[in-house]
Parts: structure tokens; C-alpha cells; sequence
């Protein structure tokens, strides 16, 4: 993210706690290498909350990779791949829910935008990036694609356009 921070105008601060995410134009959920267990530690410092609040609000979220799987209903690890956690509830802004795999999908790969609303002037524009992931996720019918890997959808939107997700690094 810190070609970002090379942006004119656009300041990016790494925060640490939920007091630091009150004034936030945009949170992103980066990707992480132990999603149930850095979940467990956003609940534990209150951060969870203070997302779920500012995507409520109409605030912007944005997942990447475990980021995004953060943001769906539940994360589900019967067979503990990340976790002794077999299941743990999400931040419950997108319609999904992830199972993680044993295997873990790693490529490189080129996305096309396919989306409605506010990303509509992205229709088209094809996007390049890497996967590294273990789990599937299983959408619900209020998941809103958004980018699509192959002809299938691996970035989805809530329906206000606010909160979205790809494992497209």
C-alpha cells in the first residue's frame, strides 16, 4: 500500500487501535497470512467494531485476499488449515461466507472489472495482480461482483457499494 501513500493528497496510516480508525476516509483490510487469528485480534482491540461502524455509516471498506475474507458472514476451518478455530462469525458486511482449504491457490492473475454502480466507468478495464489463498468462498444472493478472474467472479460488493473485496493482490 504504499504506492498509495505516493499519491497527491492521500495520507496512509497503519492503525493500530480503533481510535485511530475514527477519522477514516477509506479502511482497508489487508492481507494477512492467518485470517481467523488476526480476526480474533481486531475483536480483541476493539478495531472489528469501529470497521463495522464506518462501513454502516457509508464509509468505504476494502478487503484484500484475508482482508476480504474478513468481511464476509462467517470463516469456517473444519479442518484447521489456519486455525484450531473451526469457525468463526465475520465482520458481516458482505454476503459470503469462506471455507478455508488445505490447499492453497497461489497465481498470478488478470481481472476484469464487471460491476454496477460508482465502478461502472471501470467496466472493461482489466486488472493484474497475484492470488495466495486457501479458502472458497461461498456467495450469498446479496454479494454484488464486481471483478471477475477467468469468467469467475473473485470480487464482490455489498449492494451500497461501499464495502468490497478480491483476492486480487
Amino acid at each position: 500500500f504504499q504506492s498509495l501513500a505516493l499519491q497527491p493528497g492521500v495520507r496512509v496510516r497503519y492503525a493500530q487501535n480503533a481510535k485511530e480508525l475514527e477519522s477514516a476516509d477509506l479502511i482497508v483490510l489487508p492481507g494477512t497470512k492467518n485470517t481467523i487469528e488476526d480476526l480474533i485480534d481486531l475483536r480483541n482491540r476493539g478495531m472489528d467494531a469501529a470497521i463495522v461502524r464506518h462501513a454502516r455509516k457509508g464509509g468505504m471498506v476494502i478487503g484484500v485476499c484475508g482482508g476480504y475474507q474478513m468481511l464476509g458472514r462467517k470463516l469456517h476451518d473444519p479442518d484447521h488449515v489456519e486455525s484450531r478455530v473451526p469457525e468463526l462469525a465475520g465482520l458481516d458486511l458482505l454476503d459470503m461466507e469462506v471455507t478455508f482449504a488445505k490447499e492453497k491457490h497461489t497465481a498470478q492473475a488478470s481481472g476484469v472489472v464487471e460491476a454496477s454502480g460508482w465502478l461502472t466507468d471501470a467496466n472493461g478495464v482489466t486488472v493484474d495482480g497475484y492470488e495466495i489463498h486457501a479458502g472458497h468462498n461461498h456467495l450469498g444472493e446479496n454479494a454484488v461482483p464486481w471483478l471477475r478472474i477467468g469468467g469467475k467472479v473473485d470480487g464482490v460488493m455489498n449492494a451500497q457499494g461501499n464495502v468490497l473485496g478480491s483476492y486480487l493482490h
